[in-house]
């Protein structure tokens, strides 16, 4: 059955303006699809359009945390799982496709068929040129694969969703962080994949990505730290990575240990603020470079006039990017900007 993707992006749109989690996105987006290109699961993800080390998700009959695992693990080491650069714009793996699968994918096929899992598309979100997240469908065991049928369908969708998946961000104003737990959260993950140790607060943290019912699975609970330790595995060096949550930005900072723990990663969860946090903010929020710089100088605490000999600017030039700013971020003043960054 034909959908009209424009409208299914107006009605994605206006959910994601309320949303408080990518639940009620990832929802609506598949209640439309579903009349179009029928599935029995789905995976939404979305990502730090920076470093793609973080992410956070909304899903439904979808992949177990283990598989998550190693759906990141791919993520990192093997170029988005092929969706990033792939000249075709939706991949389909385990369906009626006609292309040979890379090696890496060969064992992944066996983990999908033991997670019931028969046939899964993949539709990279792009938006203004950086890759905000995937969407994935999944087909159960013994369902018809997808076909190229399918990913045409699916393709009609990329854009409108990605902006769907940019407006869930961006359409909230920014707003100061408040701690989600005191002292902030540790998690060690060792050399071998398992957790070695996490604190309460990180538990508490990373809880509020998940569904009630699944706050006591070790790996459902930690499937958001996993994108970040594998980059620091494949560089050797720490890595920052924010994402949104209910407690605001949150930062997940990735080390590599040394001594008697090398090999092992501890990752720290505190909110996230200022200079380190812009870059990510601008992405989502559209401020431009010029806007950015006007930013970093406010923070700084320099006052307008300053910022305005700074930049080149005239003060009423200064005034228009402020105003921009402002609008873009859903904040009125310079001090609700500032609160909401540091």
């Amino acid at each position: 059955m034909a959908v009209d993707p424009e409208l299914a992006a107006r009605s994605v749109h206006a959910v994601a303006a309320d949303a408080s989690t990518m639940a009620d996105v990832a929802a609506e987006m598949t209640r439309h699809l579903a009349r179009a290109v029928p599935h029995e699961g789905y995976l939404l993800i979305g990502l730090d359009p920076i470093t793609y080390g973080g992410s956070f998700r909304g899903q439904h009959n979808s992949y177990s945390g283990a598989m998550v695992r190693r759906l990141s693990h791919d993520f990192v080491y093997h170029d988005g799982w092929g969706l990033l650069d792939d000249p075709l714009p939706v991949r389909v793996h385990g369906g009626e496709t006609g292309h040979r699968l890379p090696d890496y994918f060969r064992p992944r096929l066996r983990e999908m068929t033991a997670e019931g899992v028969g046939s899964e598309m993949g539709l990279p979100l792009i938006h203004h040129g950086r890759t905000v997240g995937a969407l994935l469908l999944l087909r159960e065991n013994g369902s018809r694969p997808f076909s190229f049928d399918d990913a045409r369908h699916l393709r009609q969708f990329r854009d409108p969703f990605a902006s769907a998946l940019r407006h869930f961000v961006a359409s909230k104003p920014l707003r100061r962080a408040r701690p989600p737990a005191r002292p902030p959260g540790v998690v060690v993950v060792g050399a071998d994949d398992t957790i070695r140790a996490a604190t309460a607060s990180a538990w508490h943290v990373l809880g509020a990505f998940v569904s009630p019912e699944e706050r006591d699975d070790e790996q459902e609970v930690f499937s958001s730290v996993w994108k970040i330790v594998y980059l620091v595995r494949r560089t050797g060096a720490p890595a920052v990575t924010h994402v949104p949550s209910p407690f605001g930005w949150l930062a997940l900072d990735a080390q590599p240990l040394a001594g008697q723990n090398a090999g092992d990663i501890a990752v720290t969860l505190e909110p996230a603020t200022g200079e380190a946090l812009l870059p990510t903010i601008a992405a989502w929020y559209h401020l431009t470079p010029r806007e950015q710089g006007v930013v970093r100088a406010l923070l700084r605490g320099e006052p307008t006039r300053r910022v305005a000999r700074d930049l080149h600017l005239s003060p009423h030039t200064l005034n228009d990017h402020m105003k921009a700013i402002y609008r873009k971020t859903g904040v009125t003043s310079r001090d609700e900007l500032i609160a909401g960054l540091t």
